[in-house]
């Protein structure tokens, strides 16, 4: 049977049964996604490129706990999101999150690559400070374009859960842009709630 026609559930119970080879199945299938969504916590290549393989790892030790009946998906970013939140929570130094918005000028005019950058920096600071929980919402909600009941699904928690993580971190972003006097800080610099 060939890999592309091996379904994820089938992947892993192969795995619980030693066919180690199958992950790469699953690598080739879910890695992208698991970087995105660590790299959206951590902020950190290197961090990210760690948690991702001990999140493959994990699977592995894990494989025979997985219900074949419930999307793979779910549970492994569910894994790589707690693993990624403990890296932060170890208290290991975060980088920036700056390169998220680079984004050149239409112009290049010096004034406004100097604005943008002091800009970038502002709302890097805001959001290295917030809960690596609510970071996690942010990044799943707002960068992977993740639904809410698939953030909830991946996070095991009500969407209701959810919904106010996103909110208290743009309010505390918000609080820590309109402290900076950052004009237009009263609007939500992540976008409407959808």
């Amino acid at each position: 049977m060939g890999s592309t026609c091996v379904t994820d559930a089938e992947a892993v119970a192969a795995l619980a049964r030693g066919e180690i080879e199958k992950l790469d199945v699953l690598v080739a299938r879910h890695n992208d996604r698991a970087q995105r969504l660590a790299y959206g916590v951590l902020r950190d290549p290197s961090r990210t490129h760690d948690v991702v393989a001990d999140a493959f790892l994990a699977i592995v030790a894990s494989a025979h706990r997985f219900d074949p009946n419930r999307p793979f998906a779910r549970w492994f970013n569910r894994i790589v999101i707690n693993l990624a939140i403990r890296e932060v929570q170890r208290g290991v130094r975060h980088r920036r999150i700056a390169a998220l918005w680079r984004r050149p000028t239409e112009d290049n005019d010096p004034s406004q690559v100097a604005e943008a950058g002091e800009l970038r920096e502002a709302i890097a600071r805001a959001f290295a400070q917030l809960d690596p929980r609510d970071r996690a919402v942010v990044t799943m909600r707002l960068v992977l374009g993740m639904s809410e009941q698939e953030t909830a699904a991946a996070l095991d928690c009500p969407v209701g859960t959810v919904k106010s993580r996103l909110a208290r971190a743009r309010h505390q972003l918000n609080r820590h842009l309109r402290g900076l006097g950052i004009a237009g800080a009263s609007a939500a610099p992540l976008g409407d709630s959808p």
